[in-house]
């Protein structure tokens, strides 16, 4: 392996940017055009829990620590990290924006059933991983940027600020793992157009969503 993968990490704090009790000024929701309320609600509603499934992602890599290595678990710390802090984040944009309290998020979350199985081809070894994580993280960069423009400018400020910020962190998060990827994997980059390839008929051919990847 030659040198250290260059990781990076955007540095923000949560509570600076939405603290806990923060509300949406009336004139936001009464000026947000028609249907946008709405439909930020329900996308809330699955965006809140698909964060907070990183955890269990990371529980089944290190239950494999043994066979990652030590940049890629570099990695994975700073992902979670990250990610966390989007759940808390959509928590508690969707708390201010739908009413939806914390304790009620805490038990619907609590009865997630996270499946590995149907993934399998993706989670193979650390190589397999790394693609499916920037193919993952490139995904929610379009995503976010399109919920920005769409969604989070209409509501103030503090809100527009938390787009602005999933989206910057999940563009380094497909960095830090193309940086692994090129440390440590250089021998294997023949492989990747074909794996993508191969996760993109996987994502395609899911009936569901298994609270992991995709």
């Amino acid at each position: 392996m030659a040198g250290s993968p260059k990781l990076r990490q955007n540095c923000w704090l949560l509570d600076d940017v939405l603290p806990k009790d923060h509300c949406i000024p009336a004139q936001y929701l009464a000026e947000a055009p028609d249907g946008v309320f709405q439909n930020f609600c329900s996308l809330l509603s699955r965006d809140v829990y698909s964060e907070g499934d990183a955890q269990s992602l990371y529980d089944y890599v290190m239950r494999r620590k043994s066979e990652m290595s030590e940049p890629f678990l570099t990695m994975l710390t700073i992902w979670l990290a990250d990610e966390l802090k989007h759940y808390e984040a959509l928590r508690r944009t969707y708390r201010c924006l739908a009413g939806v309290s914390f304790a009620d998020m805490d038990r619907r979350f609590a009865a997630r059933v996270h499946e590995f199985e149907p993934l399998q081809m993706a989670l193979e070894d650390e190589f397999t991983l790394l693609v499916t994580l920037m193919f993952d993280e490139i995904g929610s960069v379009y995503s976010y940027r399109r919920d920005l423009r769409e969604y989070y400018r209409y509501f103030g400020q503090s809100i527009e600020r938390i787009g602005h910020h999933l989206v910057k962190d999940e563009g380094m998060h497909f960095n830090n793992a193309a940086e692994v990827l090129l440390t440590c994997h250089s021998h294997r980059l023949s492989e990747v157009k074909g794996l993508l390839e191969n996760i993109s008929q996987l994502e395609s051919s899911l009936k569901t969503y298994y609270k992991t990847f995709f």
